[in-house]
């Protein structure tokens, strides 16, 4: 058995805490996070996601009607100067993919591709969109007057 006065005497590398701090030795660091910390940050990522989802959602509805409904006005103003030239120009119904002529015999009705959900206040020349609209009517007069029903 060593001596304990001995200066090869056995030391503890890491002594106790309570050691640690009477020498001045840094306390322990912890890591990670408590439970309480993450379920604040689950509930607050909860409740941003319960207001910004809906919101989202419908501005992405509004973008695909929009888009569908500019895509149709396009082609009623091609038909539109089609009409008024009496030149024939050639369209096809975005809904149904059928072609049609424009040259001025005839009026010209198709509809635009359907969209999904909450298209409110989306508008459409003169009319808007109400909650449940899924697609617009185009009529293309002889006379290249376009009208748009939602």
């Amino acid at each position: 058995m060593p001596n304990p006065s001995s200066p090869f005497r056995r030391r503890r590398f890491f002594p106790p805490s309570y050691q640690r701090q009477a020498r001045g030795w840094p306390a322990p660091v912890r890591t990670g996070f408590t439970l309480l910390e993450l379920m604040v940050v689950v509930s607050i990522v909860g409740t941003i996601s319960a207001v910004v989802l809906p919101n989202y959602l419908r501005a992405r509805s509004s973008a695909e009607a929009g888009a569908s409904i500019g895509e149709s006005l396009g082609i009623a103003k091609n038909c539109a100067v089609g009409m008024i030239s009496r030149i024939p120009t050639e369209g096809t119904e975005p809904r149904s993919g059928n072609a049609f002529t424009c040259d001025g015999t005839r009026q010209i009705v198709f509809f635009s591709r359907s969209w999904s959900g909450d298209a409110t206040g989306v508008r459409c020349l003169s009319s808007v969109a109400s909650r449940w609209t899924s697609s617009a009517l185009f009529i293309v007069g002889q006379n290249g007057l376009v009208t748009c029903y939602l």
